[in-house]
């Protein structure tokens, strides 16, 4: 959910609040709202009406510096100021060390701000900010709780039977702040523990209790936790306890302390989850430098064999056999960077939840081959030898051909790139059960257990002594994880250790090859069905399966032809796609009810999105079914069919 922050930029230059202003609106985490003022005194006049969440704060100020600013500031709000990031034109330790002890929470030099670094440290000064606010709020209730503590205090005399025995304790007196604390009456006074307390003997209280009348020897307990059922209410309390003998039963004070406990709890909870929050910050911050760092070089390699022989083929007319190794490397350095760009994209697609498939029928022993095909050339450099176990009478899948062809280059190459020379590749393809499986194994050097849950990890790799050329980026098992996973599969990772090679596996469900039992008892003879969805190839299909069940069908491929069919045509039921351009299913189906106020037609939806609050606000606006797509057809008629009894 998108956050709500209002933030001052103190900046005399219009140029650079303009820069600063486009920064932060171009959050997509956070919507920002932007006050602005030229001087430190107008600064300072905005925080006494409007108080903002966060300031960016310019050193130099035609009346102020930044650093008089930030002791007016505290000053002014009496401690209670809002985070502050410091931006400033000059660039050096001490002034950027001087903004710190002023209490600012970061520093960023004019002319060398990266915008993404701006809006990360702006997110973060301001989450910081509200993390210590909640944890001195934390604080005072739990100062306050001690500070009001009132104790209780009650005599308690022995129920023994006719052998002398200890049976029971009798509640002889209680004070009021006992009595409320347990919610009983004063009728309670008189009445035994154990029928005022249905858990007393079990919650072992009764052998203390004895234990004290018997050998006269106090019970001193701190936050101790008594849970029981008192009437019709459970009773779930922290008490400090201190009980003593008095003649035959014994005397108790304790004390309720079960705000400070959870007081306490939720204030090492805070303080956990801010050192968890710094910490992950502070590794994010790391690997995010990292990983620019590689993409820099990864980016530039290519182009040094580019450039270079570029230039030497400018600088002299050569001759065909150096012609045809220079266009040979730069043809293999342009597919190398456009990889590169291809992953990233990809990584991009993840992150935002825009990587698609087109899932065809296929057979995978092609898919498999061309792969090979294409790494068989980075094999024969390092003399390692590929060696491939297909069972060509396989049985199709469902997916992607170009992207699971993509998941085999992947883990073949990987396979490539960490076996040494004149190793071993081994591609083998199974079928097992309902699944087919993919297993590429290797000969080279490993994957330790303490990296190994994190193989498929964007961004992460094993600690090696390898160049940063031979590691990459990182990122192709990650996305072959996301395929993988697009086509309902799975993919594991497993390895001995170091130099003990690896194993990938990858299982993708078989299409189902008995046929289809879609007969329902008497069909969905004459039923008029609307459908309505923007993909038309998708619309036709579900069209076919319904009409060869009996249905009347008619079809929309948006919301405004949807309504037009549903007052020409009339229909007894409605399926619909969710997401479509212009008006979606949720505003087709109150357009539909608006039309039938009183009436209602049952509706089923469809959508690929598997976010619940999808689910739910389609039933809020009066869908009755939700389907997932793609879609089981079968699944689709017995919706329809129990819909209409």
């Amino acid at each position: 959910m998108i956050q709500h922050r209002t933030v001052l930029i103190v900046e005399d230059s219009e140029t650079d609040r303009y820069i600063f202003r486009r920064y932060l609106l171009a959050d997509s985490q956070v919507s920002y709202t932007i006050l602005e003022s030229t001087s430190a005194a107008e600064g300072l006049a905005l925080c006494r009406t409007q108080l903002p969440d966060g300031i960016l704060l310019d050193i130099k100020l035609p009346d102020l510096d930044g650093f008089e600013f930030l002791n007016r500031l505290k000053a002014q709000t009496q401690g209670a100021c809002p985070p502050v990031v410091v931006v400033s034109c000059y660039d050096d330790a001490v002034t950027a060390a001087t903004a710190f002890k002023h209490g600012a929470e970061d520093y960023f030099v004019k002319g060398q701000t990266v915008p993404e670094e701006m809006r990360s440290a702006m997110r973060s000064a301001i989450e910081n900010a509200d993390l210590r606010r909640k944890l001195q709020q934390s604080e005072e209730r739990f100062r306050t709780s001690i500070e009001n503590l009132l104790d209780c205090f009650g005599i308690c005399s022995t129920v023994r039977d006719d052998t002398g025995q200890i049976i029971d304790f009798r509640i002889d007196y209680w004070n009021r702040i006992a009595l409320e604390s347990n919610r009983l009456s004063e009728d309670a006074i008189g009445k035994t523990l154990s029928e005022t307390f249905p858990h007393y003997r079990e919650s072992g209280a009764f052998a203390e209790h004895c234990r004290i009348v018997e050998t006269g020897e106090p019970l001193i307990k701190e936050s101790f936790e008594y849970s029981d059922t008192v009437g019709d209410q459970d009773l779930a309390r922290f008490y400090d306890i201190r009980s003593s003998k008095l003649e035959d039963g014994f005397v108790s004070a304790w004390r309720d302390v079960t705000d400070r406990v959870q007081a306490q709890a939720e204030r090492d909870e805070l303080l956990h989850q801010a050192q968890v929050a710094r910490t992950e910050a502070e590794t994010a911050n790391h690997s995010k430098d990292e990983f620019l760092a590689i993409v820099a070089h990864e980016l530039r390699s290519p182009l040094n064999s580019i450039f270079g022989w570029s230039k030497l083929l400018q600088s002299k007319a050569p001759d065909s056999a150096t012609l045809t190794r220079a266009l040979q490397s730069i043809e293999r350095s342009a597919k190398n960077q456009l990889q590169l760009i291809e992953d990233l994209l990809d990584v991009s697609r993840m992150v935002q939840g825009n990587l698609r498939i087109d899932r065809v029928p296929l057979s995978l022993p092609l898919v498999i081959e061309a792969a090979i095909d294409m790494v068989r050339p980075l094999a024969e450099v390092k003399q390692i030898q590929i060696e491939s176990n297909i069972d060509h009478a396989a049985n199709e899948v469902l997916g992607d051909p170009n992207r699971l062809q993509q998941v085999v280059w992947n883990l073949l190459t990987n396979a490539i790139k960490f076996t040494p020379e004149q190793g071993r590749v081994e591609i083998a393809l199974t079928c097992r059960d309902a699944h087919i499986e993919i297993c590429v194994s290797d000969t080279g050097k490993g994957i330790s257990a303490e990296f190994l849950p994190f193989v498929f990890d964007r961004f992460r790799q094993a600690q090696t002594n390898a160049p940063r050329s031979q590691d990459g980026l990182g990122l192709g098992l990650a996305i072959s994880r996301e395929l993988v996973e697009l086509h309902e599969g799975t993919i594991t990772a497993t390895s001995r250790g170091a130099e003990q090679g690896a194993t990938f596996a990858v299982t993708l469900p078989l299409i189902d090859s008995s046929p289809p039992s879609l007969q329902v008892q008497d069909g969905l003879n004459g039923l008029k069905v609307l459908l309505v969805d923007d993909d038309f190839d998708s619309l036709e299909f579900v069209r076919f399966v319904l009409e060869d069940q009996g249905a009347i069908v008619a079809i929309a491929t948006s919301a405004d032809e949807a309504i037009k069919q549903f007052q020409a045509f009339c229909p007894a039921i409605l399926v619909s796609d969710i997401a479509m351009p212009g008006k979606d299913g949720y505003m087709l189906l109150r357009e539909i009810r608006g039309l039938i106020p009183d009436q209602s037609i049952p509706a089923i939806a469809l959508t690929a999105y598997l976010d619940e609050s999808v689910k739910q606000q389609a039933f809020a606006v009066g869908y009755r079914i939700h389907l997932s797509k793609p879609l089981d057809v079968e699944q689709l008629i017995e919706a329809i069919v129990a819909l209409i009894r």
